[in-house]
Order: C-alpha cells, then structure tokens, then sequence
C-alpha cells in the first residue's frame, strides 16, 4: 500500500493485521479482514511513510502589505481549485448522504444496530474532517464517488495490484520529482482522517479505492495546502 500506515510514533497504525476483526462500510461488524500480501495499494507502502513528526499546519499571512494596521487583518485569500477541486460548499451534506443514507437503512432493517451506529459516528467524523480541511465541492464529490464505487465493487487482489502500477505511474506523469512528497503527504492527511472515522483506511485498502488517482491528488493537494510538504524535507 503507497498511503496507508499511520507514522505517528507510539500510535497504532490504522492498517488491518491479516485475520484481525475489523469495522467495515460496507458489511456487518467484526467481519474478518481480508489478509493482505504486499504493496497492493498506494495508500499503505512501507517505503511512503510520513516522517517521525507529526507535520506543522503552515500559517497564512493574514495581512496586506501596506495595508493601514489600524484597519486590522484582513483573512487570507487561499485558492481551493487545484486540479479542479472547486471552494467549499456550504455544506456537506449532501456528499456525505449520498453515501451514508442507504448504508444506515439498511443497518436499520436488518437490525444491525451496532453497524448503524458506527455508520452514524463515520458521518459524523467525515464531516468534522471535511469542515476542517475545507475541502472543495468538486474535490468531496469525486471522492465519495469513486469510494462508493470501489465498496460497492470491490476489486481482486489481482486487480488491486493492477490499478497500483496504473495510479503510480499516472502520479509520476502527472508529479514527476515530487511524487513521492506528495504521496506522502496524502498519507498523512489520510491518517488523521482514519483517526476521527476509525476503519475508513481499512475500507479503503480491502477494496482498492487506496489506489484511486483523484482520490490521492485531492488528499495529497490538501496535505499540500496545510503546509505538510515543508515537513517532508529530510
């Protein structure tokens, strides 16, 4: 797996170990993880860790130069439409019920309550996250959408292994000298994400959708915009 291991010392990582229960999106609790063999994903490769240090957010300047001080700070003009990802929607509800709403009836009516409540807690994180990243319209659509489409059909470890090689070397094309930074950057945006919506990068790695090419731009280009490039110096 390219993005998917949690680097932050003395904190389990979120990957499943091959066996383990785990929570998954798309089926009943304490389901058995499928056991992974090799860097299937790009989300999850040992050699794509995150440094040792948890990365710092940089800091906008939020004043104009020249501006008149007495007339205070002025909010920092940030562009959200790198490679398409479109400003923030006023809310994200909308993605996240696309998502969500069949997933907790259907928990309803089979009387899964336990998988309905952690469906209910992973809406609540994912909106916290989105919030706080302030992910583009077009940036949360296109991701639910191709996560939705990897759980809804999940792919051979064959396949997975194939859409690695095809993603990797669509990165490279599209990143050349800097993939690596941004995939790790990626990582790390993804770990924190795994931490408020525990089983999230599980899901993501079991069916493939670690491997989708918008998927990784759109988390990298958030890594990047919080300033975590800058820690990836070593």
């Amino acid at each position: 797996m390219l993005i998917y291991e949690n680097s932050q010392p003395g904190t389990p990582a979120p990957a499943t170990t091959p066996g383990t229960r785990t929570f998954s999106y798309d089926n009943t609790p304490g389901q058995s993880s499928p056991a992974q063999t090799g860097p299937s994903s790009l989300l999850g490769d040992d050699s794509f860790s995150a440094g040792s240090e948890s990365p710092k957010q940089a800091t906008a300047d939020t004043t104009n130069p020249g501006q008149d001080q007495e007339e205070g700070p002025r909010p920092p003009v940030i562009s959200f439409a790198e490679d398409g990802a479109g400003d923030p929607p006023a809310s994200y509800d909308m993605h996240l019920s696309g998502f969500f709403d069949g997933r907790e009836m259907d928990a309803a009516v089979r009387n899964q309550h336990e998988l309905r409540e952690q469906l209910t807690a992973a809406r609540t994180g994912l909106k916290e996250a989105l919030t706080e990243y302030q992910v583009g319209d077009t940036a949360a659509r296109e991701m639910f959408a191709a996560v939705k489409g990897y759980v809804d059909n999940p792919r051979s470890p064959e396949r997975i292994e194939a859409d690695r090689e095809t993603t990797m070397a669509a990165l490279q094309k599209k990143w050349g000298g800097e993939t690596d930074k941004m995939i790790k950057a990626a990582q790390q945006v993804l770990n924190e994400i795994s931490r408020k919506v525990p089983g999230l990068a599980d899901t993501l790695v079991a069916t493939g959708a670690a491997n989708d090419f918008k998927t990784i731009v759109h988390l990298a280009n958030i890594g990047k915009r919080r300033g975590y490039l800058q820690s990836l110096w070593w």
